[in-house]
C-alpha cells in the first residue's frame, strides 16, 4: 500500500479537510481493513492544529483506492508548514 502526501492551506477560523489517498498495487481480492491512528510525532499539534483521529479504512474486493480524511483546524497564527504522521496497522497486505 502506498499513501500520498497531501497538503491543505489552513483557514483562519474554519476547519479544512486533509484527504489522504491510499493505493494498493493490485485490487483487493477480499474485503481488507486497515487500522489507522494519528500520532503525536509530526510537527502539527493534535487538538490545536488538527483533530486526533483513529479508525479503519476498508478496501472492498476489487478496490485499489481508498481515502482517509483528517480535520485541520484553522487559526490566526503565522506558521511554517506542519506535518501529521499516521500509523497504519492490522492488515494482511504485503
Amino acid at each position: 500500500m502506498s499513501v500520498d502526501n497531501p497538503s491543505v492551506i489552513e483557514s483562519d477560523t474554519n476547519t479544512k479537510t486533509l484527504t489522504y489517498k491510499l493505493t494498493l498495487d493490485q485490487a483487493a481480492t477480499e474485503k481488507t481493513n486497515i487500522n489507522y491512528e494519528t500520532l503525536t510525532t509530526g510537527t502539527a499539534t493534535s487538538g490545536e492544529d488538527y483533530v486526533k483521529a483513529a479508525g479503519v479504512v476498508t478496501f472492498l474486493e476489487g478496490q485499489k483506492l481508498a481515502t482517509l480524511n483528517i480535520t485541520v483546524n484553522g487559526d490566526l497564527l503565522v506558521e511554517n508548514d506542519e506535518t501529521i504522521n499516521i500509523k497504519f496497522s492490522g492488515s494482511t497486505l504485503s
